[in-house]
């Protein structure tokens, strides 16, 4: 057997034609404006925090950090059954309830975000680094509804006869590449604010 012919046994549809790979390539460069916005506002964070000689501020409620890691489980989580979405994008059915298990997740997600914005909106000692932390989860949550929004476009796609296959496959690969940058951005978000 060639190292070609051995290289060739993922489970993941390959990149087979040229607009499939012209929409990877569109997407990782959306990908990679998304890390240097996410990574900004990050460095914003990290800098203000850095002129702080106590954290949190003298009279500031800590960070929800539970809350917070029930939000980094269940994103997690939802990034594994968008994995197995992609994985089983030949098995229609299978790929549609790995689909509805990601958006169910992902919203999940958001409602639980609800109580980390309220506890930090209430807190107006934070000031400056309250807004920034603001504007960083608003910015994901954003991102992520737009990721639900991309779920709800192929999900019925994978619950009807087309597309089928490679189409689907394409689509789901482009929906599942978001959503881990989704996951990959909330656990430097995660980490910056309520770890370090």
């Amino acid at each position: 057997m060639s190292d070609i012919a051995a290289c060739e046994v993922s489970p993941v549809a390959p990149v087979a034609t040229h607009g499939e790979l012209a929409d990877v390539v569109g997407m990782s460069l959306f990908l990679g404006s998304g890390a240097v916005l996410f990574g900004s506002l990050l460095m914003s964070y990290a800098m203000l925090r850095a002129q702080q000689p106590v954290w949190p501020p003298a009279g500031c409620p800590p960070p929800p950090l539970l809350m917070a890691a029930a939000n980094t489980l269940v994103l997690a989580v939802s990034s594994v059954s968008m994995a197995r979405a992609q994985i089983q994008a030949a098995s229609a059915i299978r790929c549609a309830g790995a689909l509805g298990a990601t958006m169910a997740l992902g919203v999940l997600f958001l409602v639980l975000q609800l109580p980390v914005w309220s506890a930090l909106r209430a807190a107006p000692q934070f000031g400056l680094m309250r807004s920034v932390f603001l504007l960083l989860a608003g910015c994901h949550a954003l991102h992520l509804a737009a990721g639900l929004g991309a779920l709800a476009w192929v999900l019925p796609g994978a619950l009807v006869s087309e597309p089928r296959g490679q189409q689907l496959a394409a689509r789901v690969r482009l929906c599942a590449m978001f959503w881990h940058f989704l996951g990959v951005a909330w656990a430097a978000l995660f980490l910056t604010v309520f770890v370090f």
